[in-house]
């Protein structure tokens, strides 16, 4: 009787341990599948520019210092063509809009500015990257360390005031904040924060940790999807949260 009673109370530590192990496993799995096929319909990016002509005003308060709306992107059909890619990626209608369901939130980040879509895929107005010095509201972007405010005389174009590392963070904290924004769910009271690589950090460990995603390389389109996941074992209930951040860059652009 005593080596019955051992071998039931091991078959249960095993089934206790290799349930959720094998579930965590097949989960991972199929987590990583879901990013390869958002990074690849995040492509789509790549289809999706188009030149922005500059006007004469333009030219004549300096914008071809810069360059930076010398390209626009197309954004509706950017949503259009990434969801495309996305079904045809899982040639699976329905898987496809399952995914499609947990996308909380779409960016676009241009050079001095990003936009979001929500889950309507309805476009927010753009988010400028800025800070306040000597009472003048000053524009960074990711292109180069030059900057830009509005005087009495049109657009003054000076070198930053703050260092590249101050910028970066700047850049990396708005898009974040904003992220978290759109993502924050009050009955979790969580909301996403991105691991995004400041190119100015020469931490080596840093580097190896952030290597993964940067959107300060160029023109970016990255999703934000996010899974809840359940599962009950002998009436203890087990639960997974995982956010997935998938996206392209056009480096150098």
């Amino acid at each position: 009787m005593p080596q019955i009673n051992t071998m039931i109370i091991l078959l249960l530590l095993i089934v206790f341990a290799f349930v959720p192990l094998s579930y965590l496993k097949a989960n991972n799995v199929e987590r990583q599948a879901l990013k390869q096929n958002l990074n690849l319909s995040a492509k789509a990016l790549l289809t999706s520019i188009e030149k922005a002509p500059y006007t004469t005003g333009e030219l004549s308060k300096g914008h071809y210092k810069e360059a930076l709306s010398s390209v626009d992107i197309r954004k509706e059909y950017l949503l259009d063509e990434f969801y495309h890619l996305l079904s045809e990626n899982y040639r699976d209608v329905e898987k496809a809009e399952a995914v499609k369901s947990r996308i909380l939130v779409k960016v676009l980040v241009h050079y001095d500015k990003f936009f979001v879509a929500d889950q309507q895929d309805r476009w927010s107005a753009p988010y400028f990257f800025t800070y306040v010095d000597e009472g003048k509201l000053r524009y960074v972007n990711i292109k180069n360390n030059d900057e830009y405010y509005y005087g009495e005389h049109g657009i003054c174009y000076e070198p930053m005031k703050i260092s590249e590392k101050e910028k970066n963070t700047l850049i990396i904290d708005k898009i974040n904040e904003v992220v978290a924004q759109y993502t924050h769910r009050s009955e979790k009271g969580k909301a996403a924060w991105i691991k995004i690589k400041d190119p100015a950090d020469q931490d080596m460990e840093y580097r190896i940790k952030y290597s993964y995603f940067n959107v300060l390389d160029g023109l970016t389109f990255f999703v934000v999807y996010v899974q809840d996941t359940h599962l009950n074992v002998n009436r203890q209930e087990f639960e997974y949260k995982h956010y997935n951040v998938a996206g392209y860059t056009l480096e150098g652009e």
